[in-house]
């Protein structure tokens, strides 16, 4: 995990990656696994921050400790298997001062975990096992700012509310708002008495009837009713914030659009309302001037004749011959013709002197005048049988 500053030019942090040959979860210094989710600590001046993954952990974390982690918590589920977290949260500190030492986990199992820092983390302090169905997870989890109300959004499409001190039954419940995507989350107002989430698109392969576009939802905290009318997209809800202090709604959908709605009574002159006055800039047009790179023909001149440049005539160059290297080489450059070889036909020249030899010979014919006068040559020639040079040589046995 990386963390940013505000500019989101450089990195200020970066987390441990944890061993991938050690099994006990307790002893690696970071995560293994596939990070789901991060959260900071709501505290004024905190340095710490929360995440979980699905090596079946969630991880407390300090910018003043960066060889590993400060925490480790396991989750686990009824049979005491691990279970894989899939968001977990901070309880919120604005106002109060209450369940400021909670900490909140929802896993792919549809349970939430509870956990008491004064506490060890070896224990869950709290825990509802059965807070959503078995095979879906839980994308959301969030703390009103009284920290009585802890509201939780699953991909089995629907969105409840808990108070932990009644863990075993949800306080209300509201089903059939279409939750496809696993970061979809839930935020409440700032005066704490609503709560809004988003909505994916659903597209029916049976009915067409049956479709509905992405939808932004206003809730009543106290019921789950819905206040508004349903702020309607073309593409699916996933991401939405209520901010404290600016008082203004921003959402984001899955073709990577940012919408902000906000109230111009109620919304300070801040935020979104900040852009609204300013002119838009207008892009520098790179078009004012066209060039003609088209050739200029002078009037006098038709329009076949070109004026070529002059051909610069140069010496041709003499070949170099051959450099000997030593005194023996330059005598015999100097004695032989150069390019002798080349020229002239080697079996030519040999039969220039072939009359002269049998008229007048010198060497061979000489020397058997008396003993062979007429010249006995070999009537036929033996082949030779290269594989006799392969058979192996026998040795004659001894008598």
């Amino acid at each position: 995990m990386f963390l940013f500053i505000a500019s989101g030019k450089h990195i200020i942090y970066k987390t441990v990656l944890g061993d991938m040959y050690v099994t006990d979860m307790n002893r690696t210094k970071g995560h293994k696994s596939l990070l789901n989710y991060g959260c900071w600590n709501p505290s004024s001046n905190s340095e710490e921050f929360m995440t979980c993954a699905d090596d079946c952990t969630l991880r407390i974390w300090s910018l003043n400790k960066r060889d590993q982690q400060l925490h480790v918590i396991r989750t686990k589920g009824e049979s005491g298997h691990d279970v894989r977290t899939t968001t977990c949260t901070y309880n919120q500190s604005l106002y109060h001062n209450e369940n400021l030492n909670l900490i909140a986990a929802g896993c792919d199992n549809g349970s939430i975990l509870v956990w008491d820092r004064r506490r060890s983390f070896v224990h869950v302090t709290f825990k509802c096992l059965n807070a959503h169905l078995q095979d879906e997870s839980i994308t959301s989890l969030k703390w009103s700012y009284d920290n009585q109300i802890l509201a939780s959004r699953s991909t089995d499409h629907t969105l409840k509310l808990w108070d932990i001190r009644k863990f075993n039954q949800c306080l209300s419940s509201c089903e059939n708002i279409y939750n496809h995507f696993s970061m979809t989350n839930i935020s409440f107002s700032p005066n704490d008495k609503f709560l809004i989430t988003g909505v994916s698109k659903f597209i029916s392969s049976t009915n067409t009837d049956n479709d509905t576009n992405g939808k932004l939802l206003i809730f009543n905290r106290n019921d789950l009713s819905k206040i508004s009318n349903e702020i309607s997209f073309n593409d699916s809800v996933i991401r939405t914030i209520w901010h404290p202090k600016l008082n203004q709604i921003f959402t984001t959908t899955n073709n990577g659009l940012i919408r902000v709605f906000y109230d111009e009574q109620r919304s300070p002159m801040a935020g979104i309302r900040l852009c609204l006055n300013r002119k838009e800039k207008k892009a520098k047009d790179t078009n004012d001037f066209i060039t003609n790179i088209d050739p200029i023909i002078a009037s006098s001149s038709t329009s076949d004749s070109k004026i070529e440049p002059k051909k610069q005539i140069f010496p041709e160059k003499r070949k170099e011959e051959h450099k000997s290297s030593s005194l023996h080489q330059h005598l015999i450059q100097t004695i032989v013709k150069p390019n002798f070889i080349e020229k002239e036909d080697s079996r030519v020249e040999l039969l220039k002197y072939a009359k002269e030899a049998e008229s007048n010979p010198k060497w061979i014919t000489p020397a058997y005048v008396h003993t062979q006068p007429k010249p006995i040559f070999q009537q036929q020639i033996e082949e030779e049988n290269d594989d006799d040079d392969l058979l192996p040589v026998l040795k004659k046995t001894k008598k």
